[in-house]
């Protein structure tokens, strides 16, 4: 086996030294690096700039935090990147100008490390790969709203969760060998839900994935902190309340959270009813700037503070004025 068999065969992914790129790949296809692009809400155009670690961020960011400074990591999907929303007034963006009066600092970086379409499953291979890079003080995480991503995510979830089931490895190839043929059979079965929706296999892998999320997050000893964000505008106003599957979970977690309901007109884009326009935006980072400076979970998911009283880029401003 030593002369036919090379190590890294009987290897898991995880275990090799490129393993995590491997895994989150599908991430950086989604947002690659180093790309300037401009996008359009109905006539209202927003651009989009990536550094070269594939971030929404204008420059690159050191792995040390600089002296004075506080460093915060965004993760969720396309509402923490800022679809629909221009450069600059993304939920992280915001942040950064309201928090360093709140927590008495020079300045605060908020990393955005949302991804278009992500799942549960993609945030927390995102908290993963930049965590191995990045020193951190706190995460904030958004809520994810593709429950559909994770019915082509079984096999990537399988290996994230609990891919060899305790078994170490060891220089041994023949138990290396014994260990990868006994995985299958070991290693716990990542669900198989119904192609027709999003049904109770979903919400329990959703649950499954903060879970793990924030215990390794508290494990590293960092602050955590989670918005609640309802999914579009025409979702009722109680299921905004409380439309996060999860929210249950993080909650006997310990985990301190908030959120806004973005129940007024304002709060959308001009065409794209599915994200927050630059108002909306400004309300959840109100809502996340207090929740991190306090520390304090909000008792209720209500509409305050309104959109209509925010600034607003052109798009949100026009879908007011026109009435949706």
């Amino acid at each position: 086996m030593r002369l036919v068999v090379p190590t890294r065969a009987l290897q898991f992914q995880w275990e090799q030294p490129d393993g995590l790129l491997a895994l989150t790949e599908e991430l950086h296809a989604q947002v690659p690096p180093e790309v300037q692009r401009e996008f359009m809400d109905g006539p209202y155009p927003w651009r989009v700039r990536t550094n070269a670690q594939g971030l929404r961020e204008d420059a690159e960011i050191p792995a040390a935090i600089p002296l004075g400074e506080r460093r915060i990591l965004a993760v969720g999907d396309s509402w923490i990147y800022g679809w629909s929303v221009d450069q600059g007034h993304t939920i992280p963006d915001l942040l950064e100008g309201l928090l360093p009066q709140r927590l008495g600092v020079e300045r605060v970086q908020v990393v955005n490390g949302g991804v278009p379409y992500a799942s549960t499953l993609d945030m927390l291979l995102r908290w993963r790969e930049l965590r191995a890079t990045l020193d951190l003080d706190g995460v904030l995480l958004g809520t994810s709203h593709n429950t559909m991503q994770l019915h082509l995510q079984r096999d990537r979830r399988a290996l994230a969760h609990a891919p060899s089931l305790g078994a170490p490895p060891s220089p041994v190839r023949s138990y290396m060998l014994l260990r990868r043929l006994l995985a299958r059979w070991t290693r716990p079965a990542s669900g198989h839900p119904s192609t027709e929706g999003p049904g109770p296999a979903i919400r329990d892998m959703m649950r499954e994935d903060m879970a793990r999320l924030v215990s390794e997050i508290q494990a590293e000893g960092l602050d955590l902190w989670f918005l609640q964000m309802p999914a579009t505008l025409d979702q009722p106003a109680p299921l905004k309340r409380t439309w996060a599957p999860f929210v249950p979970a993080l909650r006997s977690l310990g985990v301190p959270m908030a959120g806004h309901s973005l129940e007024q007109r304002s709060c959308w884009g001009y065409e794209d009813l599915g994200h927050p326009s630059a108002a909306g935006a400004a309300a959840l980072a109100a809502v996340a700037a207090e929740l991190i400076a306090t520390g304090a979970t909000q008792a209720t998911i209500d509409a305050q503070p309104s959109c209509d009283g925010l600034p607003a880029g052109a798009s949100s401003a026009q879908g007011a004025s026109d009435g949706g």
